[in-house]
């Protein structure tokens, strides 16, 4: 099986701090799916005084 067969796309939805923002990351699970979004939007996800007040919402899909 090659690489590609094994990635797949995951539509995603981050909501936190008042602001939504979508996004598609491909990725080959979805513990890597949801690093890259910490990585990408963990602004969202956290307040300052460090308590988790965001949302991921996602879909997950083959590439074709």
């Amino acid at each position: 099986m090659s690489r590609e067969n094994k990635r797949k796309r995951y539509s995603v939805v981050v909501e936190g701090n008042g602001k939504i923002e979508h996004s598609v990351i491909i990725a080959e699970s979805v513990d890597i799916m949801y690093w890259q979004v910490h990585k990408l939007y963990g602004h969202l996800l956290k307040d300052e005084n460090g308590k988790d007040i965001g949302n991921v919402s996602f879909k997950e899909s083959a590439l074709t």
